[in-house]
């Protein structure tokens, strides 16, 4: 099924958060989709490249108000002018973030396919991302929601995943209903996922129909559906934001949007994303998408190595000297070093909150 050109899929790119697994690099002033990770652009304006092109309308980013003039110049850097930048005055979860998204598209009588995609993500190339974007949209006629899953290529515990059907084999820019949904499992479930080859990763990017999503909000969730709308309709507007209500905000319990709407639908369709992807949470997946030199050290900024194997470094500021180390994450940030083994995502964030305390 073709995409009817006449109504645009509008991107609403979700901003928040600052990647606790990513310090000293990502901090809570200047968070992880603001970081470039030694690529060209940053992880939110390649996000925001993605959905360039005439199928596209402008889009709308929702971020926490201390990041706002950081949005704001990245899109500037882009040439690229949003629909609108929405600031919440505290992290409100996903399902908050989407619903906000959706009552301010109701404000404007905008009846767009909706994408609502994490801004810190690495997909390449754009060309397969797209198609699978357009395949998915064209659907939403059809299910309650489309989402992109990415194949599992290894038993990872740090995604959620998707089950199709058993011996579904899904076709590039096809779409078929999912059978279940499988929260970030222990890593005997994942290798049994990944051994089953019906399971996908969910990579948290969701196409529906507006509307129909504002109604079946109103039904799932209605107390996080009145919160919102009540935060969107006494929002105020001025230099480009729109700054939401505090108090409604502030009522509002974090959830996902993947656990309070997604998996509370009957009728998902997913899209299988040919492209490359990963989601850029651990220093593990950074080391993953970066190009790296022939004992499999991936390096940004200055460092001198001996002996070293398998290892992520990154510096923005002093020349790192390393010897006889392999599979190490070794980062170099502002008055912080950080030095843990890659496969260890959480060592970062119990780092972080000892280094807060002292």
């Amino acid at each position: 099924m073709a995409h009817d050109r006449t109504i645009k899929i509008r991107p609403i790119i979700l901003c928040g958060g600052f990647g606790r697994r990513l310090w000293p690099l990502s901090r809570p002033y200047w968070p992880k989709p603001f970081l470039d990770f030694g690529y060209e652009h940053t992880l939110l304006q390649q996000t925001v490249l993605r959905f360039q092109g005439d199928a596209f309308a402008p889009p709308i980013v929702i971020c926490n108000e201390e990041h706002r003039f950081g949005v704001a110049q990245q899109l500037r850097d882009l040439h690229v002018s949003p629909e609108t930048i929405i600031l919440e005055p505290k992290s409100a979860g996903t399902a908050a973030a989407v619903m906000f998204g959706l009552h301010y598209l109701s404000t404007i009588s905008d009846t767009s396919t909706l994408a609502i995609t994490p801004a810190d993500h690495i997909i390449d190339p754009i060309e397969d991302f797209q198609k699978a974007i357009l395949s998915a949209a064209a659907a939403t006629s059809d299910f309650d929601l489309v989402l992109l899953g990415a194949p599992a290529n290894a038993p990872s515990t740090n995604y959620g995943y998707i089950k199709v059907p058993p011996d579904t084999r899904i076709q590039p820019n096809e779409v078929t209903r999912i059978a279940r949904f499988v929260e970030k499992p222990p890593v005997e479930t994942a290798k049994n996922l990944l051994s089953s080859g019906d399971a996908y990763w969910n990579t948290g990017i969701f196409l529906f129909d507006a509307v129909k999503m504002t109604n079946m909000a109103a039904s799932i969730a209605p107390e996080l559906a009145s919160s919102s709308k009540e935060a969107v309709l006494s929002a105020t507007s001025g230099d480009d934001f729109i700054r939401l209500e505090r108090n409604a905000v502030e009522r509002i319990q974090s959830k996902s949007f993947d656990i309070e709407i997604v998996e509370k639908c009957h009728n998902v369709g997913m899209a299988a994303l040919p492209a490359t992807w990963s989601d850029m949470g651990t220093w593990q997946s950074i080391w993953n998408a970066a190009d790296k030199d022939d004992d499999g050290n991936a390096v940004v900024g200055k460092a001198i190595l001996n002996g070293v194997k398998n290892s992520l470094v990154m510096s923005d500021n002093v020349n790192i000297a390393i010897g006889n180390v392999s599979g190490m994450s070794i980062i170099s940030s502002g008055d912080s070093v950080f030095i843990s083994p890659l496969t260890d995502s959480q060592m970062p964030a119990i780092l972080l909150d000892m280094a807060t305390q002292q």
